[in-house]
């Protein structure tokens, strides 16, 4: 009868031991993943059975945990997240006999968040473009990169790699009387933003000339004006020796010379880029008829003679020529 109850006991302990072990053996089966899915989402998930779940997550290391969802399913996606954040995690199994925790605690960081597109400004100086841009997406940043494409060229190419803190920059490769646009993208470990908006400039252009008269002789003091539907330039006058310039001159632009009492040949000249100008005066203060030249051809003169919008003569000779002659003989 001993023995009998012994082995009853035997029995008894055996399989307590073998259901433990079992139980024990299932619990350490269950092992909860934690995969970052986006700047926002999570997915959990872990190699049980389907059951009753209930998750937990927190913010810290050691904090304490709170209760975020139930599942009979073994996938979890945790949404509307922070980026760049880590979360901690664990599960617990909803049977009969209460709860228990059945999962090892997982941790995983949400993706860095792509910074949005920056905001792009844009002065200018002659040949030169000033430009700046601001980012408040408030995330973390490595640099931006800054493209540039000319007027009739239809593809932005980049002109500059630069640190997250530079956000300034100043493009002194430019050539004269051109339009230029640029934009800017930011970026970081995530990838790049979108474009910025598009900023434009056209560059400036410079105007240079003297003013002749009789004989070649340099005429000072002749007001050369500049007349341009969008901009407002001031006059300069012509120097000792004739000379005159103008720089900062955009778009199309009117130029004259005046003179009290002279006349100029050609009376206005228009302009959309450099170059040089040479304006012919006569003294209209003299008498009508006042012999100032003479040449001579080869043969009689053809016709009417033509004047030039640069003040040259033009005459056709039966001598089977075609003059040009300056203003000044």
């Amino acid at each position: 009868m001993k023995k009998v109850l012994l082995s009853s006991i035997f029995i008894l302990i055996f399989v307590a031991i073998l259901i433990f072990t079992i139980s024990k053996r299932d619990i350490q089966a269950l092992k909860l993943t934690a995969i970052p899915l986006s700047q926002t989402a999570i997915k959990l998930k872990w190699n049980g059975n389907h059951g009753n779940f209930i998750l937990y997550r927190r913010l810290t290391k050691t904090g304490r945990f709170i209760k975020i969802g139930e599942t009979t399913s073994t996938l979890y996606i945790d949404k509307n997240l922070t980026a760049n954040t880590t979360y901690y995690y664990r599960i617990k199994e909803k049977n009969k006999s209460g709860h228990f925790e059945v999962s090892n605690i997982a941790s995983t960081t949400t993706f860095e968040q792509i910074p949005k597109a920056p905001v792009l400004s844009i002065t200018s100086s002659n040949q030169s473009a000033f430009l700046s841009w601001k980012e408040n997406s408030g995330v973390s940043l490595n640099g931006f990169v800054l493209y540039k494409r000319r007027s009739g060229i239809a593809k932005f190419t980049p002109i500059a790699t630069l640190t997250y803190s530079e956000t300034r920059y100043v493009d002194n490769n430019l050539k004269p009387n051109m339009e230029y646009f640029y934009e800017v993208r930011a970026y970081n470990n995530r990838g790049f933003s979108k474009c910025s908006n598009v900023v434009n400039i056209k560059t400036s252009y410079t105007v240079a000339g003297s003013v002749i008269g009789t004989y070649g002789k340099s005429i000072p003091d002749v007001v050369i004006s500049f007349d341009s539907s969008n901009n407002k330039y001031e006059f300069v006058k012509s120097a000792l020796n004739g000379q005159w310039i103008k720089k900062g001159l955009k778009g199309i632009v009117k130029i004259r010379a005046y003179k009290n009492k002279w006349k100029f040949i050609p009376e206005k000249v228009i302009v959309r880029g450099g170059k040089n100008i040479i304006f012919y005066g006569i003294n209209a203060s003299k008498k009508e008829g006042t012999l100032r030249w003479k040449f001579k051809t080869e043969g009689g003169i053809v016709g009417s003679v033509a004047i030039g919008l640069n003040g040259t003569i033009y005459a056709k000779s039966q001598d089977n020529y075609l003059y040009a002659i300056n203003p000044n003989g």
